[in-house]
């Protein structure tokens, strides 16, 4: 008796998305976004060139806005860029280190939240565990400034 094998259709079409995950190499641990090549044709209007484009990234760990990291597309030459790798199939990711101190061990990669998007930026929604620490009132002050 042999039994029939079907190929697998997936009920979800893949959608363009911005992901992160949470690496480790031999030393040190290290986050990765990445972007599939619709993600970047609807964020930026075209695929990315890691000869050519960089992402300038910012996080915030002001409380209105410590869950969202904004990621804008600058020229490689530019002092703020990180340098882009291509991978398979058009998609495109950056290796940073982390911005706040993550538990040990990997996390795989998770969706990101389009929240707004602008001629040559995005800002996307940071799962909890990529969220940096929220400032303390006074943090980072001297006594005597405050």
């Amino acid at each position: 008796m042999s039994i029939k094998v079907q190929a697998f259709t997936s009920s979800t079409a893949a959608k363009p998305s911005a992901t992160i995950s949470l690496g480790e190499s031999r030393s040190q641990q290290y986050i990765r976004i990445g972007m599939t090549a619709s993600a970047q044709i609807e964020a930026f209007g075209h695929q990315l060139d890691a000869e050519k484009h960089g992402l300038a990234i910012t996080v915030s760990d002001e409380p209105k806005s410590n869950h969202q990291i904004d990621i804008k597309l600058v020229p490689v030459s530019d002092p703020d860029a990180v340098p882009l790798k291509n991978s398979m199939h058009g998609s495109c990711f950056v290796k940073l280190v982390p911005w706040s101190k993550v538990a040990a061990g990997k996390r795989p990669a998770e969706h990101m939240k389009l929240l707004t998007k602008s001629a040559n930026s995005i800002s996307v929604r940071l799962p909890e565990w990529a969220r940096p620490e929220l400032k303390k009132v006074g943090q980072g002050k001297s006594i005597m400034d405050m």
